[in-house]
């Protein structure tokens, strides 16, 4: 069962990354470097407005289903409300940023655009949540590899024929919301909504913060700079920067596997078979360690070839710099586990903290070191806050577990505790 997990779950994620990373890489060679540099500070945008709309529920729902698959509709039907209950105040904060940014009405458009279909696009990733919690993965991987092929040929499509990027946002928003239809109506299919009380959101609210707060401040950690960037270089800087992100953010391929698969196993492990435990946390935090180091030597050594490849010629500059993004991914991949275990140990609250210091760190540093070095200052500061973050990581699973997972050690003392 978990080896079929594995490869549907591989799919899904593939999936999600064939509808956005390989998207940016069609539209890179179909829209000016200009064009594409809106598009995608639009797309960073988004994926910020998206974790609001999420509140931590793509990973809490995963530790609560498992255990509780009786009551799949109303916990369902409560992160439905407690997610519109979040978007409301969302929304606030999003037209007080457009008052101050200054950006222009093709700007504005996209940004709403954009917005709409990462919305859309969170309600009916909750959706298949419920399908997950019951070994069902093979439906996500079916709705989620429509909504990849569909995305990119209406996009392509769009980007080949008008050369426009509001177009391409158009159908972008479109499909999303094709894709929210259609998981709801399976969905329904399947399952139900169920009548709940004020009291079920605001208890939620509270339940889901440590893990809204992780997912919040982790995805701004990876996407303000490019935020900050929009202050101080041109659209065309952005659209370097943003291709060198698409690729770390693509690379991450594993770590949404290890977040959707094993999240449920090793949490149930843990708390009932420990020695099982340490036996799968060693394995595939190895696992991951070793993929970091393939992908990061390949990207540095290949660097000239890759971005031809990629994106063409016009990105070229992107090779200069690959150097920090290949080494972005090792530490995401390094890092990747250890927080995966501070999370089945029910310390969520500290992996929030830590995230939380290394967004801190990330808005500081960015504030005084981009005006002066541009996209390269805000890749070394990148760079420096994964080191930060692992840091910490390794700090508290040692502390946790008494163990770092990467050799095998003689019985530590909660292995016998159940």
């Amino acid at each position: 069962m978990l080896k079929q997990n594995l490869f549907y779950s591989s799919i899904s994620s593939f999936a999600k990354l064939f509808s956005n990373i390989l998207l940016v890489i069609v539209l890179a060679r179909f829209i000016s470097l200009n064009d594409f540099g809106v598009f995608t500070f639009a797309l960073a945008f988004s994926t910020i407005w998206t974790v609001f709309a999420d509140y931590g529920f793509s990973i809490k729902l995963l530790t609560d289903l498992p255990i509780n698959i009786c009551n799949t509709p109303k916990l369902i039907t409560i992160a439905l409300f407690t997610k519109l209950f979040v978007i409301g105040f969302a929304i606030i904060f999003f037209i007080i940023y457009i008052a101050f940014a200054h950006l222009t009405s093709l700007q504005i458009d996209i940004l709403i655009l954009m917005c709409l279909a990462t919305t859309a696009q969170s309600f009916g990733l909750m959706l298949l949540n419920a399908y997950k919690a019951t070994n069902r993965y093979h439906v996500e991987t079916a709705c989620l590899s429509l909504d990849g092929i569909l995305t990119l040929i209406l996009c392509g499509m769009a980007g080949f024929l008008t050369h426009n990027v509001f177009y391409v946002a158009i159908f972008y928003c479109a499909e999303k919301v094709l894709f929210l239809i259609i998981t709801l109506i399976k969905y329904l299919y399947d399952y139900n909504f169920e009548y709940i009380e004020w009291r079920h959101v605001r208890r939620e609210l509270y339940l889901a913060w440590p893990y809204a707060a992780h997912f919040i401040l982790g995805t701004i950690y990876l996407n303000v700079d490019t935020i900050i960037l929009k202050f101080f270089v041109t659209n065309s800087a952005i659209g370097i920067y943003q291709a060198g992100m698409r690729i770390v953010i693509g690379s991450g391929i594993a770590l949404a596997v290890a977040n959707s698969v094993m999240l449920p196993r090793l949490s149930k492990l843990f708390h009932h078979d420990r020695k099982a435990f340490i036996y799968n946390a060693r394995y595939f935090n190895w696992a991951f360690i070793f993929m970091g180091i393939f992908f990061a030597i390949f990207l540095i050594v290949a660097s000239k070839e890759f971005v031809i490849i990629m994106y063409g010629e016009k990105f070229l500059v992107l090779s200069n710099i690959m150097w920090l993004f290949a080494s972005i991914i090792f530490l995401r991949y390094f890092g990747g586990m250890y927080g995966v275990f501070i999370t089945v140990s029910g310390n969520q609250s500290i992996r929030a903290i830590a995230t939380l210091c290394t967004l801190l760190f990330v808005v500081i540093s960015d504030i005084f070191v981009i005006p002066k070095y541009g996209i390269v200052g805000a890749g070394i500061d990148l760079l420096l806050a994964h080191v930060f973050l692992n840091v910490i990581y390794l700090f508290f699973t040692l502390k946790e577990f008494g163990l770092l997972f990467v050799y095998r050690l003689d019985k530590p003392e909660w292995c016998s505790q159940a």
